[in-house]
């Protein structure tokens, strides 16, 4: 996924479960950028699949539970084609699988998450999920920020022949009067 390509952020998970909260609250704390979709999908599931259609990219907010240590920053790339490793993983994968299996054009999706410490009832965040949430949120900004011009070249293409000659030009003064040929 390039930066930038992203038009849909949709955070999922429910407030009542402490850690599971978390892909909501990074939700809030993300700043709005031009041309992106921010959805609190909650607990929604199925009915989430509308919003789903005709993106380019989206990129997931939730709790994932890999095994890491709590508070761990996740960012899982090419999500629909993983095989699912948690409970977690795998409602978002099924949402997922069920819109292309409609025809739905979901687009790459990525998965930005952290480890939750608890999933339990009960309202808040732990501590070192909390304490992982703006390193969360600065990986999300940066594939939801729009893409900027690169000043270099593609590197796919051919350097053009006068490039060469301005970088190997001799040591010497400047030419200060681009008008005056030298002789």
């Amino acid at each position: 996924m390039t930066a930038g390509s992203v038009d849909l952020v949709l955070a999922v998970g429910n407030l009542l479960l402490q850690d599971d909260a978390v892909g909501l609250r990074l939700l809030e704390m993300l700043p709005r950028e031009d041309g992106v979709d921010y959805i609190d999908g909650g607990t929604q599931g199925l009915a989430l699949l509308p919003y789903l259609d005709g993106r380019r990219s989206i990129v997931v907010l939730d709790a994932i539970k890999l095994g890491a240590a709590p508070g761990t920053v996740h960012v899982i790339k090419e999500f629909a084609s993983r095989r699912a490793t948690t409970a977690h993983e795998s409602n978002a994968m099924e949402l997922l699988a069920t819109a292309r299996m409609l025809g739905y054009e979901c687009g790459e999706v990525t998965v930005v998450g952290i480890e939750p410490a608890r999933i339990a009832t009960g309202i808040g965040l732990s501590p070192e999920v909390e304490a992982a949430l703006p390193q969360a949120v600065a990986r999300t900004i940066v594939l939801c920020r729009p893409r900027r011009p690169s000043p270099f070249p593609d590197p796919h293409h051919p350097i053009p022949p006068n490039v060469p000659q301005l970088l190997h030009r001799p040591a010497g003064p400047p030419d200060l009067d681009p008008l005056r040929r030298r002789v």
